[in-house]
């Protein structure tokens, strides 16, 4: 996770259109930017409809079934990367998105 940086975050949005579970880890130095970005991470994607885990040094975040998601008002706790990491949920609902 050190190697991706502040992408760590954009991985999480996208984790939620996979296959699999996907589990950040090692990633302790997210509580300590301009948020605790861990925790901030599970409680927006949660406000998505998201189903994701606050682990002690990460996070998990659960794929996404069909009509799962819904739109929500996102915090971004005065941070420029929670709010571009969200920017990139778009959901689709009767033809009409959020």
């Amino acid at each position: 996770m050190r190697d991706l940086g502040d992408s760590i975050m954009t991985l999480s949005i996208c984790a939620l259109f996979g296959q699999n579970p996907t589990e950040i880890v090692d990633a302790d130095r997210m509580r300590e930017q301009e948020c605790d970005r861990i925790h901030a991470m599970v409680l927006e994607l949660e406000k998505t409809g998201a189903e994701a885990e606050e682990l002690i040094s990460g996070y998990r975040v659960f794929p996404a079934k069909p009509g799962q998601l819904h739109g929500a008002d996102i915090e971004t706790y005065n941070d420029h990367r929670m709010a571009m990491c969200f920017s990139c949920v778009r959901i689709e609902s009767s033809g009409h998105s959020d």
